[in-house]
């Protein structure tokens, strides 16, 4: 049976993010399928707007992107989603709403064996104090944070989690850090790429976490990439992307 592939991120309005943390990614889930039509699009239509006001380039949203599969020959239950989320939120949910015969796989972090797995991979990555920050959502997906951050734990590192938005935000921060007693802390965006809420929100030099941790007296570093540039990250959407193009169990 023919297949098409339609891989969904968020999507970013910064190129170097989009070059060094979403390409590879979206490049290793199509040379795992060579004989899949695979196409590529952003659920944020907030980010599709302003890469088409500041640069004149347009770019799919999801709903676009299948009806495009559908004019070339693709029916519904031969297309597949491959979503690039971390959780399954309110953008993820954009993917199930599109046909109900159309198969979407899992968000990066969907399963307790996905946090597991995480978790020893940052114990193992990162031996100081380490801070992933994730963007967090009003959507009930919020609480995998918090369970990731148990998992930190649980792996027996020096690591946690907290958000930009929900319920694991700055005060839970500093109250991790204080628990601790670390006097330095290392910042990575638990983002699939780094742009405006890592450059702004994380590190940058406004209100940011950096700005707010440093003026609490710590010493902090910081990494300025996304997930997407890791190599372990990237073999765990393959693993679910396989899943999906098999039909196997996982996919929605």
């Amino acid at each position: 049976m023919k297949q098409a592939l339609l891989i969904a991120s968020f999507g970013t309005t910064h190129r170097d993010a989009e070059e060094l943390d979403l390409n590879p990614v979206i490049d290793a889930l199509r040379d795992a399928h060579p004989d899949a039509a695979v196409r590529a699009a952003f659920t944020s239509r907030m980010v599709i707007r302003a890469i088409e006001k500041q640069t004149g380039r347009k770019v799919d949203n999801e709903r676009e992107a299948a009806a495009r599969l559908r004019k070339e020959g693709f029916s519904e239950d031969e297309i597949r989603i491959q979503p690039l989320h971390l959780i399954e939120g309110v953008e993820y949910e954009k993917l199930t709403r599109i046909h109900d015969e159309i198969l979407v796989g899992e968000a990066l972090f969907s399963r307790e064996a996905d946090l597991y797995a995480f978790a020893e991979y940052a114990t193992k990555s990162y031996t100081t104090p380490t801070l992933f920050i994730g963007h967090g959502s009003e959507h009930e997906a919020d609480a995998i944070y918090r369970r990731l951050h148990e998992c930190m734990a649980e792996a027996g590192g020096m690591h946690g989690v907290a958000t930009v938005e929900g319920e694991l935000g700055r005060a839970h921060a500093l109250q991790w850090l204080k628990s601790s007693g670390a006097d330095s802390v290392h910042l990575v965006p638990l983002l699939l790429v780094a742009g405006d809420h890592a450059k702004n929100d994380i590190f940058g030099d406004d209100d940011s976490y950096k700005t707010f941790l440093e003026g609490k007296g710590y010493r902090v570093s910081y990494r300025e990439r996304g997930l997407g540039c890791d190599a372990f990250v990237r073999e765990m959407f393959l693993k679910k992307c396989r899943a999906l193009m098999e039909d196997k169990a996982g996919a929605r």
